[in-house]
């Protein structure tokens, strides 16, 4: 069986990791007790992978501890099949997540764009606009993104109300200088101050946008900065 890496940031807990893999990965407390970590915290012998929540054409999931966000995400070649679709293709108001049809799969591009509803139920990406308030980044400061070979950790550093227009849904950063503008940018306008630290010249970022109604076409976005967090050998 392949060995899996483990990379845990020094701000997580072993009780985090424990979420993650219980609530994400679908393994049992008990499998999860029996995952020995060794040195680096390697686990080996064990095959962990996502299937359980992964679908043939879905790209990831998408998780965020202790928010209504637990979905898969899927992408295609239009940004508006999945608006009012259900992941299995079944017509939904609610729609799925998913990818912008711009991007490279993987997040092979400096800036992956993942669209989802703001529903009034509080379902989809509803609670992406709560960044807005106070206390409520330091509470979720982060997030996790699965696919079947890999979990990713997306640190949360910008959080903002704007427009279509913004820098923020460009893909085609071109260089280290336009990655520096991007990420002073969304600081500058975030309504929450993060102590994330990007790298411009190597960092990949993902950028969460939803509907807002601060205005006419308003759009809430949540930036992170991505990061590896357990990948398969």
């Amino acid at each position: 069986m392949p060995a899996y890496e483990l990379i845990i940031p020094p701000e997580l807990d072993g009780s985090t990791i424990r979420r993650a893999a219980t609530g994400v990965l679908g393994l049992s407390s008990r499998q999860f007790k029996r995952c020995k970590f060794q040195g680096e915290m390697r686990l080996d012998g064990m095959l962990v992978h996502a299937d359980a929540r992964l679908r043939a054409g879905q790209r990831l999931w998408l998780y965020a501890p202790d928010t209504p966000i637990d979905y898969p995400v899927v992408k295609c070649r239009s940004n508006s099949y999945y608006l009012d679709r259900m992941f299995n293709r079944k017509q939904n108001p609610a729609g799925t997540l998913f990818i912008d049809m711009r991007n490279l799969p993987d997040f092979d591009d400096p800036n992956t764009l993942i669209y989802g509803h703001h529903m009034r139920d509080g379902s989809m990406f509803h609670s992406l606009t709560d960044y807005d308030a106070p206390g409520f980044y330091d509470a979720h400061p982060f997030m996790l993104a699965v696919s079947e070979t890999e979990i990713y950790l997306i640190e949360v550093f910008a959080g903002y109300v704007t427009t279509s227009k913004d820098h923020c849904y460009d893909i085609a950063i071109s260089d280290e200088q336009d990655m520096r503008a991007f990420v002073e940018e969304a600081q500058r306008k975030s309504d929450f101050a993060s102590h994330v630290e990007i790298d411009c010249g190597a960092d990949r970022l993902v950028t969460l946008s939803t509907c807002a109604y601060n205005f006419e076409n308003a759009r809430y976005v949540v930036i992170g900065r991505l990061a590896t967090m357990w990948e398969g050998e």
